[in-house]
């Protein structure tokens, strides 16, 4: 826990981990596909905080107000794009760069999460966001894709 934290966004921390991520549960492969073949998108990327934050306050991971923040998503995407969400929480003692690599490993355990996090996409937001009561960070990636 000594160790220097990176002179990095909680975005760039998130995309950096995906992109090195190792993961063994569905076929096995390094790197998480939404992120390599998707571009990151500034409003996906600001609602994921967003998002983050609000999961920070209230001490709770999910998809609380989903459909609120999809409609406010889908108004601001190009027509005949589609969106989906992601949510997670890290264990209480990780530091910023190992919730990065949690929130993957979380998601990771889900097949649903996964298959989200695998989409070829064109856009994607990802970010999260530290509880000041229980030491937690919390997580949202958003991922768009047209059809």
């Amino acid at each position: 826990m000594g160790a220097t934290m990176p002179n990095k966004t909680n975005h760039e921390l998130l995309v950096e981990a995906g992109l090195a991520y190792k993961w063994r549960l569905h076929r096995g492969g390094p790197g998480v596909l939404a992120l390599q073949t998707g571009k990151s998108h500034p409003f996906l990327e600001s609602m994921c905080l967003r998002h983050a934050v609000y999961q920070a306050k209230h001490k709770t991971q999910g998809h609380q107000l989903w459909d609120d923040r999809k409609e406010e998503i889908m108004a601001s995407l190009p027509q005949g794009f589609s969106c989906e969400e992601n949510a997670a929480e890290s264990w209480p003692e990780n530091n910023r760069v190992e919730a990065a690599t949690e929130m993957f490993s979380s998601w990771e355990h889900s097949p649903g999460h996964w298959a989200m996090c695998n989409h070829r996409c064109v856009y994607f937001g990802i970010n999260m966001a530290k509880s000041n009561v229980n030491g937690i960070w919390y997580a949202a990636m958003l991922v768009a894709w047209k059809g």
